[in-house]
C-alpha cells in the first residue's frame, strides 16, 4: 500500500535484474514482465532491434578476451568498460517511435524513481537482455533517473523521508531525499566463502552460457489463459482496495470533489470521482497505478430544478410540434405524467 505525499520519490539501488525489474514496475502502469517479454519477442516490427541487441551483447562479452584490454583493466574496470559500451550502443539503435510512444503513454505519475549502481549506467551484462533494454527505454523516454556510485543512508527531513548521499571516486558527492529505498545488492554467496576469488572471478565473466532469457520457455498463448487473467484481476482488484484510502484522501483535497469510488468495468479496474463542477480539474490521473476517472459530476439542488424545469418545457414542446403535425379528424388531447415523461396523447 502506497501511503505518505505523491507522486512518492523511490530509489533503487543495483542493476541486477532484480533491481531492473523494480523500476519497471514503479515506472509503468499495470506493468506484467511476462507478457512485456513476450510481446518483445513476438513484435516483427523490432526484428532488427533484436538482432542488434544480441550482437551488441556478444561484442560486448567478447571486451574479456581481448588480450590488450585483459591485461591493462582490472575485472571492476572491465565491467565498467562494458557497461559503458552497452549504452553507447543501446543509443544508436533505430527505433520505432510507435514503441516508445507506448511506453510514455503507459507512464504512472504517482511515482518519481532514481536508479542507482556504482557503474557509469544501469546496463550491464549481469542482468538480462529484456530488462536491460526495458531499463534503456525509460531512461530514454520515461523519466527514469540515474546516479552512479555507492550509497549511504540517512532518516531525511521529515517523518517518511530519507536522506541518501551518493559518493563516486572523482565526483562531489550528491544527495538525494526519498520515500522509499528498495535495495537490490544480491544475498551473501556460500561459494564466495569456499572458492578462491580468482577462480570466482574466471567462472563470472567467462561469458561461455547463452542467456537463457532470450528465448521463450512457455507456450505462446500462455498469458492467454483464463485462469490467470482471472487471479491477476483478483490480485489488482485487492490492491486498489488496499490503496483506497489513500486515493481517496488525494482526490477530496480537490474542494469540488464530492465522491470516489472503486468500479470494475470491462476487468479495467479504476478509481472513479465525482464533482460539484463539469470543470473541476482533476490534476491526479492515476494513485498507486490505478487510473483516476471523472465520470460524472453532481448537480447542486437549484440545478437540478432548474434542469428539471427545462426538460420540462421542452419536452412539452416537442409534443405539441408532434400534435400539430397529425392529419386526422379525432380529438387529442396531452395530459402530463408528471414524472417528466412526455405527455401522454389519448384520443
Amino acid at each position: 500500500m502506497i501511503t505518505g505525499p505523491i507522486p512518492r520519490r523511490y530509489l533503487v539501488t543495483g542493476c541486477g535484474d532484480g533491481a531492473l525489474i523494480d523500476a519497471a514496475r514503479l515506472r509503468i502502469r499495470d506493468f506484467d514482465h511476462a507478457r512485456f517479454v513476450s510481446e518483445l519477442l513476438e513484435d516483427d516490427s523490432l526484428s532488427p532491434v533484436k538482432k542488434a541487441l544480441l550482437r551488441i551483447d556478444r561484442d560486448a562479452a567478447e571486451v574479456r578476451k581481448d588480450p590488450e584490454i585483459g591485461s591493462r583493466m582490472s575485472p571492476q574496470e572491465i565491467v565498467e568498460y562494458q557497461s559503458v559500451y552497452l549504452y553507447k550502443e543501446y543509443e544508436a539503435l533505430d527505433l520505432p517511435e510507435k514503441l516508445c510512444a507506448n511506453l510514455r503513454n503507459r507512464l504512472r505519475q504517482d511515482t518519481v524513481v532514481t536508479l542507482n549502481c556504482p557503474e557509469s549506467t544501469p546496463l550491464s551484462l549481469r542482468a538480462s537482455v529484456p530488462n536491460r533494454f526495458i531499463v534503456f527505454l525509460l531512461r530514454k523516454h520515461g523519466g527514469l533517473r540515474f546516479i552512479a556510485g555507492t550509497v549511504s543512508i540517512t532518516p531525511g527531513g521529515s517523518n517518511v523521508s530519507r536522506q541518501v548521499v551518493f559518493h563516486r571516486d572523482g565526483h562531489p558527492d550528491e544527495k538525494l531525499e526519498v520515500e522509499e529505498v528498495v535495495v537490490r545488492h544480491g544475498v551473501e554467496s556460500e561459494i564466495e566463502k569456499l572458492v578462491p576469488k580468482t577462480i570466482r572471478e574466471q567462472l563470472r565473466h567467462s561469458g561461455s552460457l547463452e542467456d537463457p532469457t532470450l528465448r521463450p520457455c512457455y507456450p505462446k498463448d500462455f498469458l492467454n489463459n483464463a485462469v490467470w487473467q482471472n487471479v491477476a484481476l483478483k490480485v489488482r482488484r485487492k490492491y486498489a482496495i488496499s490503496n483506497f484510502a489513500g486515493a481517496s484522501a488525494a482526490l477530496f483535497q480537490v474542494p469540488e470533489v464530492k465522491r470516489v469510488g472503486l468500479d470494475v468495468d470491462n476487468d479495467e479496474i479504476r478509481y472513479r470521482v465525482a464533482t460539484s463542477n463539469s470543470d473541476a480539474k482533476i490534476r491526479l490521473r492515476e494513485y498507486a497505478s490505478i487510473p483516476v476517472v471523472l465520470v460524472e459530476y453532481i448537480l447542486s439542488a437549484q440545478a437540478k430544478s432548474n434542469l428539471y424545469s427545462m426538460e420540462v418545457s421542452l419536452r412539452l414542446v416537442a409534443c405539441c410540434n408532434a400534435i400539430m403535425k397529425l392529419q386526422t379528424g379525432s380529438w387529442l388531447a396531452a395530459s402530463f405524467s408528471g414524472t417528466g415523461e412526455c405527455p401522454v396523447l389519448c384520443c
